[in-house]
C-alpha cells in the first residue's frame, strides 16, 4: 500500500521503502503503481532539494521491498 508520507522530517537519516515487484504491480495494479511512482518522486525531490543524499540501496533476492538510505548533508562522492 502506498501510504502518506511526511516531507518535513529533519532526521539525520531517512529510509525510503519501495515495492519489490514494481513491474508486476504496473501490470496488475497500474493505479497503485502510479501512486507509488508519484509518491517516491515527491519524496526524493523534496529531500534531495534539502541537501539529503542517497547513500545506500538494499534489496535482498525475494524481498517484497527495497530500501534507500538518505543522509542529511552527506558529502557528494
Amino acid at each position: 500500500m502506498c501510504a502518506g508520507h511526511d516531507l518535513d522530517r529533519t532526521d539525520p537519516e531517512l529510509v525510503v521503502t519501495i515495492p519489490g515487484d514494481f513491474a508486476g504491480m504496473l501490470n496488475a495494479q497500474p493505479d497503485l503503481a502510479r501512486a507509488w511512482r508519484m509518491a517516491s518522486r515527491e519524496i526524493f525531490t523534496a529531500y534531495l532539494a534539502k541537501g539529503y543524499r542517497v547513500v545506500d540501496f538494499s534489496f535482498a533476492p525475494g524481498a517484497d521491498h527495497g530500501t534507500y538510505l538518505l543522509e542529511a548533508g552527506a558529502a557528494k562522492s
